[in-house]
C-alpha cells in the first residue's frame, strides 16, 4: 500500500516537469513552492486533471470514503489495485472518466517482515518527480471527492522492503492517462499494462528513516533524511 508520499514541488517545477502539457493553475497552487514532507491520508496534494485542451493543476484531497450501499458503513480507499480496478464496481466506472495524475519525489514504505518496523524513503530514479497513475473519486452518498493511487507488484528493486508499489507513468503514458478520449477499458488496459512494465523495470533507490515519519505530524525536512545503519537487512 502507498499512504504516504512526499511532495516539495512548485507550479515551475510542474510546467518544466511537463513541457509538453498545457498546464493551467486555477489559482490553487500559485507561486510559492508546495511542501509537504510526510504527505498522509486527508491531506491537500497536487493534483493534475485534464479540463478540455488544458491539465488544470489543482489540490485533490488524498484518499476519500466510500458508502458501501445506501446508507451504509463507510469504507477508507487510499490505493486501486491494478490488477483489478477494470473490474471493481468501485473503479470500474471512475477509471474510464476520471483518471489523474499526481507527482510525487518519493514515498514512504514500513518493512514489516521482521519486527520492529521501519520506514523507508523510496523514489524512482529518473528525476526529482516521478508520475504516478491516479483516480478521482467521489462518494455517492456524500459527494466528497479524492483522489486514490493505483498500485502494482513491486519491482525487484523495492521487493525487499514491500510487496506492492506506485504504477509510474512515462511522459508518452501520461499524455495517454489524462486523454479524455481514451474511454474503453481496452485502451485503458493497454495503458495499464505499459506502465507496469515500466515501473517493473524502473530503477528505484530507497533508504531508511526516522521513526518519526509514522505521525502524520513529524513534516520537517528531516522526514526524507537517511538514518545511518551498519546494516539495513
Amino acid at each position: 500500500m502507498c499512504g504516504r508520499f512526499t511532495q516539495t514541488i512548485s507550479l515551475a517545477d510542474v510546467v518544466a516537469k511537463y513541457s509538453y502539457l498545457k498546464i493551467v493553475d486555477k489559482g490553487e497552487i500559485g507561486d510559492e513552492r508546495f511542501e509537504n514532507f510526510n504527505l498522509a491520508p486527508s491531506e491537500a496534494a497536487l493534483t493534475l486533471k485534464r479540463r478540455n485542451d488544458d491539465v488544470e493543476a489543482i489540490f485533490d484531497t488524498f484518499g476519500t470514503y466510500i458508502t458501501l450501499g445506501k446508507g451504509g458503513a463507510r469504507k477508507s480507499l487510499l490505493n486501486a489495485r491494478v490488477e483489478t480496478v477494470l473490474e471493481k464496481p468501485t473503479f470500474s466506472r471512475r477509471i474510464l472518466s476520471s483518471r489523474v495524475v499526481v507527482p510525487i519525489n518519493g514515498y514512504f514504505e514500513w518493512k514489516t517482515t521482521t519486527p520492529p518496523k521501519r520506514p523507508f524513503f523510496v523514489h524512482f530514479d529518473g528525476g526529482p518527480i516521478a508520475s504516478i497513475a491516479g483516480i478521482e473519486l467521489v462518494d455517492r452518498e456524500t459527494g466528497e471527492v479524492g483522489v486514490v493511487l493505483v498500485t502494482t507488484e513491486a519491482n525487484p528493486d523495492i521487493r525487499v522492503i514491500h510487496d506492492r508499489m506506485p504504477l509510474a507513468l512515462s511522459d508518452e503514458l501520461v499524455l495517454g492517462w489524462l486523454d479524455e478520449s481514451v474511454t474503453t477499458k481496452d485502451s485503458v488496459a493497454e495503458i495499464l499494462e505499459e506502465a507496469k512494465r515500466l515501473t517493473d523495470a524502473s530503477p528505484i533507490r530507497y533508504y531508511e528513516v526516522d521513526k518519526r515519519v509514522g505521525s502524520p505530524t513529524f513534516k520537517s525536512p528531516t522526514a526524507i533524511a537517511p538514518v545511518e545503519q551498519s546494516t539495513l537487512f
